[in-house]
């Protein structure tokens, strides 16, 4: 299993790095950027996120691979009186029960990495170091008050995510993540995260090492993706899935 989801996740990636970082990103400078970031998110959904998934289980259309359990540009409504339209990029959920399992927000190619909260946080929090990029995540998510640029759209962003899959379904979604096919964070229990209660532990930060090649950290660390985001990791009626390997904010739900 693990060997067919790395070869179609590194199938995606090449693709992307050979073809569309190349071709694309040059074309467009100045006033035009905005486009150019529309285009590389959209790119990078296409040919890295979307096998990346696929492997892992999470299926658009119902096939002989398994029935659909994946939505793309999910429509939501934001948890307030403005009532603004949201579109989730990708959200798994679990058919039976009509359950959120898993929200996924894709990001440009380029983007800011998590580690530069470390340093965003040397300037602004000079009395609080922070050890490594979960650690400032951690304190991210308890006061936003000195982030800035990537980090500080991408938190607003998950966190009107988080507040209209809880007012629609009366439910928290089971896994959150963000990434870019470069990166990649994994938010293991959102409950505990939107309510300020956040630890390190409750991230998972995956990022390049110096001079890794494109996609690499998540090659390196696919067997941990797997076990946090797969299909049959989070969802009790998929077939022959231990229930003591589903999280417990998850089965207690799916019961």
């Amino acid at each position: 299993m693990f060997t067919d989801a790395r070869s179609t996740f590194e199938e995606g990636l090449r693709a992307f790095n050979d073809k569309w970082l190349k071709d694309l990103a040059p074309r467009f400078v100045g006033n035009a950027k905005q486009e150019a970031d529309r285009l590389l998110e959209h790119h990078t959904r296409a040919f890295v996120l979307d096998k990346l998934l696929f492997a892992l289980g999470w299926r658009q259309e119902a096939n002989a691979g398994g029935p659909q359990n994946l939505l793309t540009e999910a429509y939501y409504k934001t948890a307030n009186a403005k009532e603004t339209t949201l579109f989730l990029d990708y959200l798994g959920y679990d058919a039976v029960k009509d359950l959120p399992l898993l929200v996924f927000e894709s990001k440009r190619f380029g983007s800011a990495l998590p580690s530069q909260l470390i340093k965003l946080g040397f300037s602004k929090r000079p009395r609080e170091l922070f050890k490594s990029s979960a650690d400032a995540l951690s304190a991210a998510f308890k006061d936003t008050s000195w982030l800035k640029g990537d980090w500080k759209k991408h938190l607003k962003q998950l966190t009107k995510y988080y507040y209209s899959i809880l007012d629609e379904h009366k439910q928290a979604p089971g896994v959150m993540a963000i990434g870019n096919g470069e990166w990649l964070v994994i938010i293991r229990n959102p409950e505990r995260v939107f309510n300020g209660q956040c630890t390190a532990d409750d991230f998972l930060v995956i990022e390049p090492e110096e001079k890794e090649h494109i996609g690499a950290a998540y090659l390196r660390r696919l067997k941990e993706i797997y076990d946090l985001i797969a299909f049959d990791r989070l969802c009790l009626t998929a077939r022959g899935v231990p229930p003591e390997l589903i999280p417990s904010q998850i089965r207690i739900a799916q019961q």
